[in-house]
């Protein structure tokens, strides 16, 4: 695996050679543990393998829940007066969401927001 050729490919933003990437499962767990999956298959990938389409079409999927789930927050955080930041680190490569929502609500509010959460069922963790 020319992992120095991959590495050049995605900063310079480009496709690699698709000798790299035809059945090759070191050269997604590559991407993946690089998080720069979605980016390559999305972005860089001039003829994408199914393997790719599979990675764009999952990642959508998940960063269209990501988006419901912060609607739902604003839209119940709206509704019982709980302001809030959302917390997210800008990314020079674009990837899929993580899974997790870091958000920021005031000292006053925090056991509110808490308790408005536990009754529409969700855990939130105190960090």
């Amino acid at each position: 695996m020319n992992y120095q050729e991959i590495n050049s490919a995605i900063l310079e933003g480009r496709d690699v050679d698709l000798n790299l990437v035809e059945k090759n499962d070191q050269f997604y767990k590559y991407l993946f543990n690089n998080k720069v999956a979605y980016y390559y298959a999305s972005e860089l990938s001039e003829q994408k393998t199914e393997h790719e389409k599979w990675i764009v079409k999952r990642g959508n999927e998940l960063n269209a829940q990501y988006l419901k789930t912060l609607e739902y927050t604003k839209n119940l955080c709206d509704k019982n007066d709980i302001d809030f930041i959302l917390f997210k680190t800008h990314k020079v490569v674009p990837e899929v969401v993580d899974g997790d929502i870091d958000l920021i609500v005031h000292k006053k509010d925090f056991q509110k927001f808490l308790d408005v959460f536990a009754v529409e069922g969700f855990d939130s963790i105190e960090d």
